[in-house]
């Protein structure tokens, strides 16, 4: 439940002359004990006692922008072809970036680049995620353009999804 829902809950809770607790547990879930906590938070401190202390703050674990730009260009320059795993120990022992073959496929796939290896394996969700991708590119073009996107899509089920990607930026930059 949202900070805001539960602060409304409780202040009503606390304004109300006769206060029914056992409502207030089953509408958020909790114990009489817990609804007990927040109310005494709530006189104590008001508002702010339900704000999240990390509201607004990175996770500490979070790949900085930078050296994920720097994943996606070696990827695409230096290492091209090589699966993810082999990808995460080059960046290791080459570049001196360690990160998890996990990150590097997320970061990766945020840009629609996949492993040469799984590819046949992720091709049923590539096709889930595609549809929107074409259909924000054929919305931008006429429809001359809009079959030759059609074209790549069916292409895809045949090469490796960077050709694709190489045709749908050829195709936009026609547009433009």
């Amino acid at each position: 439940m949202d900070e805001q829902k539960k602060y409304e809950i409780i202040k009503a809770l606390a304004d109300h002359p006769a206060p029914n607790k056992q409502r207030v547990t089953i509408t958020l879930g909790c114990t009489v004990r817990h609804v007990n906590r927040l109310l005494k938070g709530y006189r104590e401190h008001g508002k702010s006692y339900f704000i999240h202390g990390n509201r607004g703050r990175k996770p500490s674990n979070t790949i900085p922008t930078k050296t994920r730009n720097l994943v996606v260009d070696l990827y695409l320059t230096k290492y091209h072809g090589a699966n993810f795993e082999y990808f995460t120990e080059l960046l290791g022992k080459y570049e001196n970036i360690h990160i998890s073959s996990s990150a590097v496929m997320f970061i990766l796939e945020a840009k629609y680049i996949f492993s040469p290896d799984v590819f046949p394996n992720c091709n049923k969700s590539i096709h889930f995620r595609l549809p929107s991708l074409i259909g924000i590119f054929a919305t931008m073009s006429c429809s001359k353009y809009h079959s030759s996107i059609k074209t790549s899509y069916l292409i895809l089920s045949f090469s490796n999804f960077y050709h694709f990607q190489n045709m749908v930026n050829i195709t936009i930059s026609c547009i433009l």
